[in-house]
C-alpha cells in the first residue's frame, strides 16, 4: 500500500449461522489502491443455527373415558428456533360410564367423567322423567 493511502473494509455476511459468504468491500479516499481489487468475497462459517429436536412419544390421554388430549413436545438446541414446541391431538377412549337412579316417581341418567389418574372429575345429569 501506497504511504498515506487509507484503506477501509466493510464486513458483511449473508448468513447469521452456518455456512455463508462473506463480502469485504474497500474504499480508498484517494482514488487508488495499489491496483488491487476493492471486493473479496469468501466462504465462512457461523455457529450453528438452532434446530428443534426430535418430538417426544405422546402423552397418555388426558381423559380415561370420553374425549381427552395428547401432547408431546421437543427441545430447542439454541436461542431461537421457529416453529412450534408443543403439539397436541384429540384422543378417543372408551364412552364414559352412566348410571341410573331410580326414585318413586321417577329415573335420572348421569355421566360420570374421569381424569386420566382414576379421579373423578364431573358428574353431568343427562336426563331425568317422571313415571305417570
Amino acid at each position: 500500500m501506497s504511504q498515506g493511502l487509507r484503506e477501509k473494509f466493510d464486513v458483511k455476511g449473508s448468513a447469521t449461522c452456518g455456512r455463508g459468504l462473506r463480502a469485504r468491500y474497500r474504499k480508498c479516499p484517494s482514488g487508488g489502491c495499489d491496483g488491487r481489487r476493492n471486493d473479496e468475497i469468501e466462504d465462512c462459517e457461523m455457529a450453528a443455527c438452532s434446530e428443534w429436536g426430535s418430538w417426544s412419544e405422546w402423552s397418555s390421554c388426558s381423559a380415561t373415558c370420553g374425549l381427552g388430549t395428547k401432547i408431546r413436545d421437543r427441545s430447542c438446541n439454541g436461542t431461537t428456533c421457529h416453529g412450534k414446541r408443543s403439539d397436541m391431538i384429540t384422543c378417543r377412549m372408551d364412552p364414559c360410564s352412566q348410571s341410573l337412579s331410580l326414585s318413586g316417581k321417577g329415573m335420572n341418567v348421569f355421566r360420570f367423567y374421569y381424569a386420566a389418574d382414576g379421579r373423578l372429575t364431573s358428574v353431568a345429569n343427562m336426563f331425568s322423567f317422571e313415571f305417570v
